[in-house]
């Protein structure tokens, strides 16, 4: 691919979440060396969003006469042959057309057939597996690595899961079970998402049965149990560790983790420690009980009318009644966005080696863990801060290491992809953060 024009390409720049990674690459641009371009199918918004950033980088650029503004390229997802013609002048490709349960697997296909390697800001579950299901043996062909959900879903989720076994692995600890507390931090301004992301949200819902019979048909081996059985639970509880409410994590993060164990156990290639048990739970705070009752009716309204087309037009036609105003086509602020955090705490627990290094994995079920570590992970507002940086990052990962052999060829989870890169590191030195919590 050495003859190609761009080394990245952003596909759906001029959409709402595309415009964030746009402007992240720009400020790369600006440190490192890559050629790029933007695409989508208003060659006149393209054409204003290069403007914008030639001029922004202008100000900025230490080395004026390096040439930072993205070029344009004009591509129609309802187009195959621009789609095609799109994936052939790029090395890399950053998907954010969404919803992907829509628009994403023409765009895989091309590019598997122009072998350009490929990432996107998806977090749709059946999407992503239904992918894996129909392209992994097709990109492995080709040489050809699409990774999935490199955005806020699931980067830190799986990424996370990844830094947290390596650091029992450090300690000489079989690793049994990690939990996982995911909190907002939102500001004075409140929080907001895009409708892109609401329309996201309804679709991955509406999947969950198509979900269920697609595990069936593809038959994916069970990720073995090491130690006890993880206690999970279904419905909104108290958790007296984080002292705070905590709901079942419903967002694509279990499914992004799940689908790296199995792969783990499935492909030689993928760098990754021992599957591990997992969890997931997003925190409500201690004195938000409400917001704990209004989560569950939202849940409740929004699973039965997604079931249904014409429950998902409702849905779709109302995102601020159905969300109590979360979300909307104007999207959050710039305020909004630019006070509010996320972090995902993770409790994890194994084994000490020493101590049962003549103890198969079935002994170990009727053994207590006995090491405990605490992680996090960190950053800014999840939907359009952390997820540019996250997938921007990933994009530069693949186009460095794929060629020094450290990233397999596949359709793939991001741990499964980038086990063998600095990933991590480069997300720490941006601004999502990797941190152990005790010794």
């Amino acid at each position: 691919m050495s003859d190609r024009p761009y080394d990245i390409i952003v596909f759906g720049a001029t959409g709402f979440t595309g415009k964030f990674v746009v402007e992240e690459l720009s400020q790369l641009s600006l440190k490192t060396k890559f050629t790029w371009a933007i695409a989508g199918r208003s060659e006149e918004g393209l054409n204003r969003i290069a403007d914008f950033v030639r001029v922004s980088t202008q100000k900025t650029a230490m080395d004026h006469s390096t040439e930072h503004t993205p070029h344009v390229i004009v591509a129609d997802v309802n187009d195959a042959s621009s789609i095609e013609e799109m994936c052939s002048r790029g090395k890399v490709l950053i998907d954010c057309v969404g919803p992907f349960r829509k628009f994403g697997e023409q765009v895989v296909k091309a590019c598997i057939a122009q072998k350009c390697d490929y990432v996107d800001i998806t977090g749709e579950p059946e999407y992503i597996e239904r992918m894996m299901a129909l392209y992994h043996e097709d990109a492995k062909r080709s040489g050809v690595t699409i990774v999935h959900a490199c955005g806020f879903d699931s980067i830190p989720a799986d990424l996370g899961v990844l830094f947290t076994k390596r650091e029992l692995e450090k300690r000489e600890v079989i690793p049994s079970s990690i939990e996982m507390y995911f909190r907002l931090h939102p500001g004075s301004s409140g929080v907001a998402g895009h409708y892109a992301t609401y329309e996201s949200l309804v679709y991955g819902i509406s999947g969950v049965e198509s979900l269920r019979q697609l595990r069936k048909q593809m038959k994916r081996p069970r990720v073995p149990i090491v130690g006890p059985k993880l206690k999970y639970s279904a419905k909104p509880r108290y958790d007296s560790r984080i002292k705070a409410w905590t709901f079942p994590f419903f967002f694509a993060d279990p499914s992004i983790v799940r689908s790296t164990q199995q792969l783990t156990i499935l492909e030689e290639e993928v760098g990754q420690s021992p599957p591990v048990q997992f969890s997931a739970y997003i925190v409500i705070g201690l004195f938000q009980f409400h917001y704990l009752i209004l989560l569950f009716l939202y849940l409740l309204v929004l699973g039965t009318l997604a079931n249904y087309e014409w429950g998902r037009n409702i849905l779709l036609a109302h995102p601020k009644l159905f969300t109590y105003g979360s979300f909307s086509h104007e999207g959050p602020t710039v305020k909004q966005i630019e006070e509010a955090k996320f972090s995902s705490t993770f409790y994890a627990k194994g084994f000490t080696k020493s101590h049962h290094s003549n103890i198969d994995i079935d002994q170990l079920k009727t053994k207590q863990p006995d090491v405990e570590i605490i992680t996090k992970v960190q950053g800014g507002e999840p939907g359009y801060h952390a997820t540019p940086i996250c997938v921007a990052q990933s994009a530069l990962a693949l186009l460095e290491f794929k060629g020094e052999g450290k990233i397999p060829a596949g359709v793939l989870t991001p741990a499964a992809a980038f086990a063998k890169t600095d990933l991590i590191e480069r997300l720490n030195q941006h601004g999502v953060e990797f941190l152990v919590c005790n010794p």
